[in-house]
């Protein structure tokens, strides 16, 4: 095969690998990508599509997928030599395209791309060249993807090079005039509309995406981010192929007649671009200035491309000769497919034509039995009329008889007028019997018709039966769709049963826990009630103790100050007796004085042991005095415990006093019998005997702590 189509160069670089052959068919088999065949849908200019029949579109592909295997079966090197060289030097393209503003221009002197013609035909030209810089742009993203896991970023060269190729696809004989001025009037506004959104109801969703992102104002932004944003979700080919599979009509209110998306490149492109599923892409939508930029396509791409492919070794061409092997088994498997199901359809027309020839045969036999019934009705006829002339001519012969007869049988006339009346009779009932037969052949007639118009009803009710029996397949699968979901809403409606029950039974337990909480505090207010008035007995009566234990410390406290004094006088007084001794011992020497120094000494020594005496008292005195100030401190908490705290209605209270958490079922309110506030159990689990009780009752965490210091 020396020259290759360009559907063939769609398959080999869209489904060259065998691993997207794989991914491609799990995607398949899962109803996820909807695979084209190999030949593109053709469309006319002005897109007048002609729609074939699903039976004969379906014939035409598998003759397509077999001669497709067929061809390649025996010419894998061909095809990729004629790949290598199908694709034009670079000059060409470069001189091909003159810019942006003109789109695309048509001087090319390389003979693979159309030239320009005088009278307009150039879009032509335009649409070759656009088209095969698409295939070079997707092959280049595609291809790293296939030999290597990678993702991509946004400032990938080969993806910059796609969007900006894909954009220039899109914006292709666009009827707004497009310029620096007008550029947002792009063609976001095709994948917004209502009818795109309805073909493909995941569109919606990336529309609503796009228009909530941030810092984009115009049209030809939302574009280029919707454009990220489907590559990402892996959904760009699906999009282009709805838009491709969209209404002539629709198409035309956005794109000339001569627009590529309105000709036979736009499937080749697209069929192309049905690989992007693999694509791994990480982009920055937010980050990136997408109203301002403009989109310059890079043509060494295209030169690495042309030159990669001109100066490909022989270990590319094996690699080549190993993606076309792998595209050949892929093709005979599904050819395979295809053959089996040609095969199920003539076994279902085989099967059809049977019927249809059975109803033939009952038909044949209808007419056979009308035909026999049309015999017996002119037979009948027949013995009508004969035994109607027979009784005519018997009777003409019986009454020429009577005639001839009659003077002589004038006697036995009356016998004779019997037998008349008798044969008379006889030919009433001859009469009344042809009349019935005359009926009967009436009824034939009739049962003749209706029996024709049974054999119309029934070829009526034939092809009425083959679209019954379509339409009773449609409901036996809808029936089966149906029944698998009931049958999921029934066991979810199981398992919402079963933790309502669940639930209730946690109910029930929580009420009961709650009716035993209710008793227990209602045996607490019973206690507390008691509780209560042993507080204000114990008020008063602590209130009387605080008084006189005042007055003790008042009276302590004036004791202390009385020992004092008497303590300074007595040390005055020892001070004095020493200086008289002294002087004493300086101004006397004889007997008497030593005498008088004994004694003053002995009074010395007794006024020692008084005022040591003295301040064991005093430091007595200071601790029954620090004891009293003691009590009196215990004595003002609890006064102030007693009268400060008031016992908080639980019905009032939300959350812990403590923790501030929401009381629930599980997370019940305590009182503390100390401060009154109502706590959670885990902030109130502690328990302390106190001045009103005795016995260890609940406390919270912070009276527990106020607690333990005053026992300390």
């Amino acid at each position: 095969m020396s020259e290759t189509t360009e559907s063939e160069e769609i398959l080999v670089f869209t489904d060259g690998s065998p691993d997207l052959v794989e991914q491609l068919d799990d995607l398949k088999s899962l109803g996820e990508l909807k695979i084209e065949t190999p030949e593109p849908e053709k469309v006319t200019k002005g897109d007048s599509e002609k729609k074939e029949e699903p039976e004969v579109a379906e014939i035409a592909r598998e003759e397509s997928l077999k001669s497709d295997s067929t061809s390649i079966n025996g010419s894998e090197s061909n095809l990729v030599q004629s790949q290598r060289t199908s694709l034009p030097s670079l000059s060409g393209i470069l001189s091909t395209f003159s810019g942006r503003g003109d789109f695309w221009s048509t001087s090319s002197t390389s003979p693979q791309l159309e030239k320009s013609s005088e009278d307009g035909s150039d879009y032509l030209g335009q649409r070759r060249n656009l088209s095969l810089v698409a295939k070079i742009a997707t092959r280049a993203l595609i291809d790293p993807c296939l030999e290597k896991s990678i993702i991509i970023e946004e400032n990938y060269p080969p993806l910059v090079q796609f969007l900006a190729v894909l954009e220039e696809v899109l914006l292709h004989g666009w009827k707004q005039k497009i310029s620096m001025f007008n550029r947002n009037k792009s063609f976001w506004a095709v994948f917004d509309h209502k009818q795109m959104e309805s073909a493909v109801p995941e569109l919606k969703e990336t529309n609503k995406t796009v228009k909530d992102l941030p810092g984009i104002k115009s049209g030809l932004g939302r574009a280029r981010a919707f454009l990220r944003l489907a590559l990402m979700q892996k959904k760009l080919p699906d999009y282009l192929d709805a838009l491709q599979s969209s209404e002539a009509s629709f198409r035309g209110e956005f794109w000339e007649d001569w627009a590529l998306l309105r000709h036979d490149e736009a499937p080749e492109i697209f069929g192309h671009m049905q690989g992007l599923s693999i694509v791994e892409a990480n982009l920055d939508l937010k980050g990136v200035n997408l109203d301002g930029q403009v989109g310059v396509i890079d043509f060494s791409l295209v030169a690495a491309v042309t030159d990669a492919s001109s100066n490909a070794n022989t270990n590319q061409l094996e690699k080549e000769n190993r993606r076309l092997l792998d595209q050949k088994s892929f093709l005979e498997e599904r050819n395979r497919q295809l053959e089996d199901r040609l095969k199920l359809r003539t076994d279902k027309l085989d099967v059809t034509d049977e019927t249809k020839n059975n109803l033939e045969s009952e038909l044949k036999a209808a007419k056979i039995m009308i035909e026999n019934l049309q015999e017996e009705l002119n037979s009948v006829k027949i013995g009508a009329e004969s035994d109607s002339k027979a009784l005519n001519e018997s009777f003409a012969v019986q009454k020429t008889g009577f005639k001839a007869k009659t003077d002589e049988l004038t006697g036995e006339i009356s016998d004779f007028e019997k037998r008349y009346s008798v044969l008379e009779n006889q030919v009433k009932l001859e009469t009344q019997e042809r009349l019935e037969l005359e009926k009967m052949l009436e009824n034939e007639i009739k049962n003749k018709q209706q029996l024709e118009l049974g054999i119309r009803m029934l070829e009526r009710d034939a092809y009425e039966k083959q679209d019954t029996l379509e339409q009773l397949q449609k409901q036996l699968e809808d029936t089966r769709s149906i029944n698998q979901r009931l049958f999921d809403e029934v066991r979810e409606k199981n398992d919402r049963e079963r933790e309502r029950l669940r639930k209730l039974e946690e109910s029930k337990q929580a009420i009961s826990a709650l009716r035993s909480e209710n008793e227990n505090i209602f045996t607490e207010h019973e206690k507390l009630k008691i509780q209560e008035a042993d507080a204000s007995d114990m008020k008063l009566r602590l209130e009387s103790e605080i008084d006189d234990l005042k007055v003790q410390v008042l009276k302590y406290e004036s004791d202390l100050n009385q020992e004092t004094d008497r303590r300074k006088i007595a040390e005055n007084e020892a001070k004095a007796a020493k200086m008289v001794a002294e002087n004493l011992l300086k101004k006397t020497e004889h007997e008497g004085s030593k005498t008088l120094v004994s004694s003053l000494e002995a009074e010395l020594a007794e006024l020692k042991a008084t005022v040591g005496d003295l301040e064991s008292a005093l430091t007595d005195m200071a601790a029954q005095l620090e004891n009293a100030q003691l009590d009196r401190d215990d004595m003002k908490d609890l006064h102030e415990s007693l009268t400060g705290h008031s016992w908080v209605d639980e019905k009032t209270v939300k959350i812990c006093a403590k923790c501030t958490r929401d009381f629930t079922l599980k997370r019940r309110k305590h009182h503390c019998r100390n401060c009154g506030n109502v706590y959670c159990g885990s902030c109130s689990s502690n328990s302390m005997p106190l001045a009103s009780n005795p016995k260890p009752v609940r406390v919270c965490d912070n009276c527990h702590v106020l607690l333990l210091a005053r026992l300390s």
